[in-house]
């Protein structure tokens, strides 16, 4: 490949990488913790090969549970993570790194895929024909520097935007590079991979759902052929379409619990009706086009009203743009079709656009209504026509003003180095959570969770009353947020205010009770109050909720010792070490309990011995102290 070819991958790598140069050090935020930092399918092969080992055992009321419902639907995205952890562990850089590379290949798609465009049997002979790689460098360019895309590339868990819509763009690419091949054999090699990176789309995220729609439509767009011919190149790839719903739904169980689980499956976690967020998106996706043009006041939490009727301003006011700009895409498809067909361009970029968005801002209701990540891959089409217009109205004009040319290409270069410098400069926002969550709270003061979010950080670093204020302005906001509560109980029991901290884990239950993880902390509570039969009461009720938590069992067994009831205490210790045989406290509590019951120490010292092994300090000191077999000095 020639140097000059190879000079617009390098200015779109180079753009990107200097985007995205201050967002290595950007610590795990949000969703990244349960997703990766404290994920153990990514940390363990076993689980990865059988996830079932794993999530078959998690509290249905835990953040694991929602992990687990994600993780076959989301494999390919949750494996690379566990390939990042394998590497380089816990380190932010690396996941960065791979976000960032994913983001560039992803810009490098897109280039070829607009080069590819503009050679195909519609295209070929338009006004584009000699200004293809200017246009395809412009999306490229807009598509990495936009500021828009930092949820997706410095957000790490919002890997799952960026990777899906890589195998998005490459199974497009092979797709419209296999139609334009003349060789058979290269043309049915090129085919067989798009169809697998459809799949490994399908596999990564739901809103690669849509992608054999696109295809479609590009085909019918640019590509002349028999309804048999296109029927042959479709067919395997609308059946694509299958996977995610059947993974959602489940195929293995019966037909009358597949028709139940319908309605539950296409929606996530919000009982919100299907027409309520359906209204809602219309403000919502004015809003991803209002970022587009102009990308300020970005927001991680947008404090973004639910509309339940169509006859309020905003919502009908949104709509009829939002049929505007439709509009416009079948107005340029028309034109393109009697007249010049670049005008396809603009159509096929604003088709790609609502179609890409139709999976996130349709009718499957999302608890959180809107989120920048969201509209990673939709800004791709975006770009699209917006760089087409642009290049066609440089082309017009350079017929009346000679200047046309190179004034617009540097308007260009000032709009790319203007949006690289907003991208770097919100990635300052990223940098830690009180930054994070402190933009987040001055743009979203109505909305709870960043006060919840920021307080906990406040909680975590032991500024404790600073972060009791954060909680309490939560539950003004939200007098149901059961992690405020939660947050409130933790930070009382590190403070010793025991009554306090009892206080705000019944008001959480009174919110939740079927979290088992509650019952367990206000049974600690209880422990340090000395009440010990309502502990044992509140540990037996987690284990009733959750019996596979090896805490809940050792926790009981103390408060069962404290209460001289010790044949019970060790069959919990027993249960405890059984649900994970490393747990160094309770072979100690166990040893020690059976040598006061029995004056075993045989049994007593084997014990000792793994809870030593396993990192007891307390054991280890007792095997130093010169106990022998039977008790003996």
């Amino acid at each position: 490949m020639k140097i000059r070819s190879l000079l617009p991958i390098l200015i779109i790598c180079l753009c990107g990488a200097i985007a995205y140069c201050n967002s290595f050090e950007v610590p795990f935020h949000f969703d990244d913790f349960s997703n990766i930092q404290e994920n153990p399918l990514i940390k363990h092969t076993e689980y990865l090969l059988d996830p079932s080992a794993f999530c078959s055992h998690v509290d249905s009321q835990s953040i694991d549970a929602v992990t687990c419902d994600f993780f076959t639907r989301r494999y390919i995205g949750y494996l690379s993570f566990a390939a990042d952890y394998a590497v380089h562990d816990l380190d932010v850089r690396g996941y960065h790194i791979v976000n960032l590379g994913i983001h560039l290949v992803n810009g490098i798609l897109l280039y070829f895929l607009v080069i590819f465009a503009t050679k195909t049997p519609v295209l070929k002979d338009s006004l584009l024909k000699d200004c293809g790689g200017t246009l395809a460098l412009l999306v490229s360019l807009l598509f990495v520097s936009h500021p828009v895309q930092t949820q997706a590339i410095t957000y790490i868990v919002q890997r799952f935007a960026s990777l899906a819509t890589l195998f998005y763009l490459l199974s497009l690419v092979l797709y419209v590079k296999a139609r334009l091949s003349k060789s058979l054999r290269m043309h049915r090699s090129l085919y067989v991979l798009s169809f697998a990176s459809a799949l490994l789309a399908m596999k990564t995220k739901e809103t690669a759902f849509t992608l054999p729609i696109m295809v479609a439509i590009w085909e019918f767009a640019f590509f002349e052929g028999t309804v048999r011919t296109r029927l042959y190149h479709l067919v395997p790839l609308l059946l694509t379409m299958l996977i995610i719903p059947l993974e959602m739904i489940g195929i293995h169980k019966p037909l009358h619990e597949i028709m139940d689980e319908i309605g539950s499956a296409s929606r996530v976690k919000t009982a919100m009706p299907r027409l309520d967020y359906l209204l809602t998106q219309f403000p919502v996706i004015l809003t991803y086009i209002r970022l587009i043009f102009f990308p300020v006041n970005q927001n991680l939490d947008y404090d973004f009203p639910v509309y339940h009727s169509f006859f309020i301003p905003r919502v009908y006011g949104s709509f009829a743009v939002l049929g505007v700009i439709f509009g416009l895409g079948i107005y340029f498809w028309r034109r393109g079709r009697k007249g010049e067909p670049s005008l396809k361009l603009i159509s096929i970029g604003i088709t790609w656009f609502f179609v890409t968005l139709s999976v996130e801002s349709g009718v499957i209701p999302i608890v959180d209504v809107i989120f920048e990540h969201r509209v990673y891959l939709p800004s791709a089409g975006a770009f699209l026509s917006i760089a087409t217009g642009a290049v066609l109205l440089k082309r017009k004009l350079a017929f009346r003003w000679k200047a046309a040319d190179k004034t617009l290409s540097v308007i260009s270069v000032v709009i790319i180095i203007s949006l690289t410098a907003a991208t770097l400069n919100r990635n300052t926002v990223w940098q830690d959570d009180f930054t994070l969550w402190g933009d987040v709270i001055k743009k979203s003061p109505d909305k709870a969770r960043g006060y919840n979010n920021l307080g906990n950080d406040f909680r975590v670093s032991g500024r404790y009353e600073q972060a009791v204020d954060l909680l309490k302005k939560a539950l003004e906001r939200d007098p149901k947020d059961l992690k405020a509560y939660f947050d409130l109980g933790l930070i009382y029991v590190d403070l010793r205010q025991f009554d306090k901290a009892k206080e705000n884990f019944s008001r959480a239950l009174a919110i939740n009770p079927k979290a088992a993880y509650l019952y367990n902390n206000r049974g600690n509570v209880y422990g340090e109050l000395r009440q010990y039969g309502k502990a044992i009461e509140d540990y037996s009720r987690a284990i009733a909720l959750y019996p596979y938590d090896a805490d809940y069992y050792f926790n009981r067994g103390v408060e069962r010792v404290r209460t001289k009831e010790y044949e019970k205490a060790i069959a919990d210790f027993s249960e405890a070490i059984e649900l994970n045989p490393e747990h160094s406290s309770a072979l100690l509590q166990r040893g020690m309990t059976v040598y006061l019951v029995s004056g075993d120490m045989s049994h007593a010292l084997q014990d000792f011995r793994k809870a030593c092994q396993f990192g007891s300090r307390m054991a280890c000191d007792v095997l130093r102290s010169g106990l022998q077999e039977g008790g003996k000095r």
